[in-house]
């Protein structure tokens, strides 16, 4: 009865099999489900927050520490969510929410190194140390200089940040992994790959196990209207 916004698949603390989902323009749902069986798919769990959206779900390397994205709060108080998945079986806890500097809404977030990346307000994104999920903290963030600037997502492999920012196409950064010396705390641009559409909506690097070739998915959003 309601819109699914973005889901992630992750093996549990446990050994099985998990996903979580977001909800769009709905009530702030998140659902926990045991994917184990991709033929019989269970909802083992629920968690609701105030938004309207949930717009993006990740979670940590480690499976144990999920983190949600909030947009359309109530209170205007956006930011992300942090939940406890290291159990899902015995029920989904709340650890702590972030929100400073982040109330204008949060589209997506990356979880990376026990860093979360989290889009602010379509401008930026900061980076969060959840090092301890029930103190998180900034250290960082990276924003483009121009003043039309607009970012969609974000995808961090090896130690650099592939960001999609529509206009200006992909952009990729030094965040501890590249050789410009950048890090979490003082991210460093390496370049960008200007897009002709100037869709630029999502993001994803791919390395091939079977080559050893380095790839970026790039994908477009764009509403038509008619025929």
């Amino acid at each position: 009865d309601r819109g699914t916004s973005d889901l992630w698949v992750w093996e549990g603390v446990d050994g099985r099999d998990y996903a979580i989902t977001g909800t769009h323009s709905a009530e702030g749902h998140a659902y926990i489900w045991d994917v184990t069986d991709p033929g019989n798919l269970v909802m083992v769990d629920t968690v609701r927050v105030d938004a309207r959206t949930v717009n993006d779900v990740k979670v940590s390397e480690d499976g144990r520490v999920a983190v949600i994205s909030r947009e359309g709060a109530s209170n205007r108080r956006n930011g992300i969510v942090l939940l406890d998945v290291s159990d899902p079986t015995a029920g989904v806890r709340v650890i702590s929410s972030y929100d400073d500097e982040l109330t204008g809404g949060v589209h997506n977030v990356f979880v990376y190194e026990s860093h979360v990346y989290a889009l602010s307000a379509g401008q930026r994104y900061d980076i969060i140390n959840i090092e301890d999920p029930a103190n998180p903290h900034r250290v960082g963030r990276f924003e483009l200089p121009n003043a039309d600037r607009s970012i969609h997502d974000v995808w961090v492999r090896d130690g650099i940040a592939y960001s999609a920012n529509w206009n200006d196409g992909v952009v990729m950064v030094d965040v501890g992994g590249g050789d410009a010396g950048g890090s979490p705390r003082e991210p460093v641009m390496m370049g960008e790959f200007p897009f002709p559409t100037g869709w630029n909506h999502a993001v994803y690097p791919y390395r091939s196990e079977s080559t050893g070739k380095f790839y970026l998915f790039a994908g477009d959003e764009a509403a038509r209207t008619g025929q």
